[in-house]
């Protein structure tokens, strides 16, 4: 049961780490006063794929799986092996989390800056 949790939460954080920016418009929000609609499109999917050099997938897996086995080799000089197993995959999944975050979060910046750039008033 234990391993089909972190197995379940493992493939939750795979998922998070997905890369398609193209079509979410939370991302920046600009000032529309004069902007062509489909121009602003053509912008803003440029923009985004600039965004994807930020690879979220191996910055997730990579975070969680090195806070996994910190947290694994903490646990195990704390609690012994249950407690390795619990702290590891713990600690795997809330890394692999905030590793997904902070990069969504560079990601969102290198759009803004981007369109910015581009002579567009970003709002947020």
């Amino acid at each position: 049961m234990k391993k089909l949790f972190l197995y379940l939460n493992l493939c939750f954080a795979i998922g998070c780490a997905q890369n398609d920016l193209s079509d979410r418009n939370d991302i920046a929000i600009i000032d529309t006063r004069g902007v062509d609609e489909s121009v602003f499109k053509k912008d803003y999917f440029e923009c985004s794929d600039f965004a994807k050099n930020i690879d979220l997938t191996e910055r997730t897996l990579k975070q969680g799986a090195v806070a996994g086995a910190t947290g694994a080799a903490v646990g195990a000089i704390i609690g012994g092996e249950e407690a390795a197993k619990k702290i590891g995959g713990s600690a795997a999944v809330l890394n692999a989390v905030e590793a997904n975050l902070d990069g969504r979060s560079e990601q969102a910046k290198i759009i803004k800056n981007c369109l910015r750039g581009r002579g567009y008033k970003v709002l947020n």
